[in-house]
């Protein structure tokens, strides 16, 4: 029976600066300026390159409590209460249900009330 052969299409060589691992936006134009300093010396100094090009790879997170960003079918945060108390005042819940430490998660009574 054949086997498949492995085929190899492409090479990469991969650099990866120390860089800093905040969420401040003055770490993150740091990082910019650290990668875009090594692609310019990659440039001057290495002959053969095809292209060198930054990558960023991004994940979402809550402002307030910096853990993953998760969302229910509605929209509204699932991470913490001050999350889904700003979300629940973006798309116009009644103020005095949403309350510290009160979490509704039924908001279609909600907005279907308001509609």
């Amino acid at each position: 029976m054949a086997k498949p052969i492995r085929v190899y299409d492409e090479y990469r060589i991969i650099v990866i600066p120390i860089l800093y691992r905040r969420l401040k936006e003055e770490f993150h134009s740091h990082n910019q300026r650290t990668c875009e300093g090594v692609v310019k010396e990659i440039n001057r100094h290495v002959d053969g390159i095809d292209n060198v090009y930054i990558e960023k790879e991004f994940h979402l997170e809550c402002p307030y409590c910096h853990l993953g960003w998760e969302d229910d079918d509605d929209g509204s945060p699932m991470c913490c209460q001050r999350a889904w108390d700003d979300w629940a005042k973006e798309v116009g819940c009644y103020p005095n249900l949403v309350n510290e430490g009160t979490l509704i998660h039924d908001l279609e009574v909600v907005l279907s009330k308001k509609s």
